[in-house]
């Protein structure tokens, strides 16, 4: 891993930053709706003697609008690479939607693979530091926090670049929440926002998946500050992509309604030529469940019996959240048990 270092009072300034992201957090929406995307060029060459691929992408947009059309650059971003055996570099962004003003000081994001995978080299730009897990990055189900010097207001923003290569066969690198802290960006008020999209990068012979920052996402809440006795209503501008129904209606046989009592059933709808994603989230933007295959084209149906990650999820609010090319739908239900 090579990172060029601050010097000691930046370094200051950073770890101050980054605290913000690991303390009690305000919730807000200065950096609503930031997703995680990923790029890689299969005509850039990794070496050990050049391995310094800080905004060697291109794609970034600047800090200052000089005019650059950011969303036909995070339109044209590659998560896919048709390498395997050799290596490949790719790029982690944070992007936002259209008509937003983000201010973004420190992120905290983890990721994991699927496949022989091995991650050579891993790097941040100037003026940036990072507070790794111990085994960061060589090792899945990892992650970091990444802090900036100066605020990052643009709508795509490079965050770090990796390198690595499959053994054999396919891979897919995922960038999922941080283990510990979750997918969240904080500005440097301590302001914190749940990141709501994160992208897949395929090798191999895998297909990548990029997420598009959605245009309305759901409120961000304090955690525990929610009635888990009310009812989980859905806006009127997500209703029709992602909606919670009652099992009984669906003639399961077992009635859940919204909130529901150990489970939800989801009724969810793809767009046609396309494949969807759907996992639940809690109000603090971590992913707590997975539908483990993508989903096809079409209506569909999914429970989620009140299982995480980590054993049964605690009566609260969550967010399912279906993820296609054509963008991010959101529900919001409540889970009583």
């Amino acid at each position: 891993m090579r990172i060029r270092p601050p010097a000691w009072h930046t370094q200051c300034l950073l770890a101050t930053a980054f605290t913000l992201i690991l303390s009690s957090p305000v919730w807000a929406e200065r950096n609503q709706n930031g997703v995680l995307l990923l790029h890689t060029d299969d005509s850039v060459e990794y070496t050990k003697a050049d391995s310094d691929f800080d905004m060697r992408s291109g794609m970034a947009c600047p800090n200052w609008d000089d005019g650059t059309d950011c969303g036909a650059r995070i339109a044209a971003l590659n998560p896919t690479s048709e390498r395997g055996a050799e290596p490949v570099v790719w790029w982690a962004f944070v992007a936002f939607p259209e008509n937003t003003e983000p201010w973004v000081r420190a992120i905290a994001v983890g990721h994991r693979w699927t496949g022989d995978l091995t991650i050579l080299d891993y790097g941040l730009g100037p003026h940036m530091m990072d507070v790794p897990d111990p085994t960061w990055p060589y090792e899945p189900n990892t992650g970091t926090g990444v802090a900036w010097r100066d605020p990052q207001t643009s709508r795509l923003t490079e965050i770090f670049w990796m390198a690595g290569y499959v053994e054999e066969g396919s891979a897919v690198y995922e960038l999922v929440p941080h283990p510990a802290h979750g997918g969240a960006v904080a500005d440097d008020t301590r302001r914190i926002d749940p990141l709501v999209g994160y992208a897949s990068l395929g090798l191999g012979g895998a297909e990548g998946y990029n997420p598009v920052p959605p245009t309305i996402a759901p409120n961000t809440e304090s955690p525990g500050s929610a009635d888990a006795g009310e009812t989980a209503t859905t806006r009127d501008a997500f209703e029709g992509f992602v909606r919670a129904i009652d099992l009984e209606s669906a003639n399961v046989g077992i009635a859940s309604a919204n909130p529901g009592v150990g489970s939800i059933l989801f009724s969810i709808d793809v767009p046609n030529a396309d494949r969807g994603q759907f996992d639940v989230h809690d109000v603090t933007g971590r992913r707590v469940w997975s539908f483990d295959l993508p989903i096809g084209p079409g209506e569909h149906t999914i429970l989620w019996n009140g299982d995480g990650f980590d054993g049964p999820a605690p009566t609260g609010v969550y967010w399912g959240v279906l993820r296609t090319s054509a963008g991010n739908k959101f529900q919001r239900v409540v889970l009583l048990h």
